[in-house]
């Protein structure tokens, strides 16, 4: 659970600093982790995208600019969702998937992010 917990802190970092270049090597730090290990936990390319419309059609075009496996499509429109709350609503969209996640703990979204990563880390 601690995994998940610095895993989350990385996430509210670049939550953060949407709008700005990642700092991957902080991103790195606030998982308690060395670059090296970060990037090799994270060897799919996942983005996060905040859309208050048109969620899923503006993230899937953000997943082809950018080249991304995944990306987590942050839905600010709807109540307990995005910054200054303790849940969100998050739909996972791949090259071949959707996967509409229900208002959760940012917690439980991070770790639902991690076992999509993982999975689609077995397809590659």
């Amino acid at each position: 659970m601690e995994w998940i917990t610095g895993i989350q802190r990385a996430i509210n970092y670049m939550e953060e600093h949407m709008l700005e270049e990642i700092d991957y090597e902080a991103a790195a730090k606030e998982a308690c982790s060395s670059t090296f290990h970060f990037q090799r936990v994270f060897g799919i390319l996942c983005g996060f995208s905040m859309e208050t419309e048109n969620l899923v059609e503006n993230s899937r075009k953000k997943l082809v600019k950018k080249n991304l496996d995944m990306i987590a499509a942050n839905n600010l429109k709807e109540q307990g969702a995005g910054f200054e709350t303790d849940t969100n609503i998050v739909t996972l969209i791949g090259k071949d998937f959707q996967e509409d996640l229900p208002i959760m703990e940012k917690e439980q979204v991070a770790s639902r992010l991690l076992d999509k990563i993982l999975e689609l880390r077995k397809t590659k």
